[in-house]
């Protein structure tokens, strides 16, 4: 399947930011991934699928949000992709995560890349709350628009 790169955005040193525009893609739910060929249709490049957590889904606009580390080779060429590039990967797979309905508070804590899948079962649950781990401050500037409603930047 095929996926075209809308925007990215660097969130710190390693952690980027991307929207796809993959209408297929969006009926995915909180903890399922995808499976992207990092490089070019050209390459004969060695490397595997990257695994990548899927941080957000519209289904109405038709787009998927990826958190990623550009911290290893696949990634890093990821990380020059830019807007009306074509990406090549499967998906989503997985199996969803949720939340029991009897639950009334839940806390999510993540570090990093890892945040993706709890990024997006915060914003879709109304029962749970997001704390993320952050080293030092150059790592990551948590914007606003990561938060889920009503969120809050962690004090360091």
């Amino acid at each position: 399947m095929e996926a075209l790169v809308l925007s990215q955005r660097a969130l710190g040193p390693t952690l980027r930011w991307m929207i796809l525009a993959a209408s297929n893609l969006a009926v995915a739910q909180p903890g399922q991934f995808v499976m992207l060929r990092c490089a070019g249709p050209e390459s004969s490049d060695p490397f595997l699928r990257r695994a990548l957590f899927i941080a957000d889904a519209d289904p109405k606009a038709g787009t998927v949000t990826l958190l990623y580390s550009n911290s290893e080779p696949g990634a890093r060429w990821l990380d020059a992709a830019v807007p009306g590039q074509t990406l090549d990967l499967v998906g989503p797979l997985g199996r969803p995560v949720a939340l029991a309905h009897k639950a009334r508070q839940v806390l999510l804590i993540a570090e990093g890349g890892a945040a993706a899948p709890l990024l997006f079962l915060a914003r879709r649950s109304s029962s749970s709350m997001l704390l993320l781990h952050i080293a030092t401050a150059r790592e990551l500037e948590l914007p606003p628009f990561l938060l889920p409603p009503g969120g809050r930047v962690p004090l360091q």
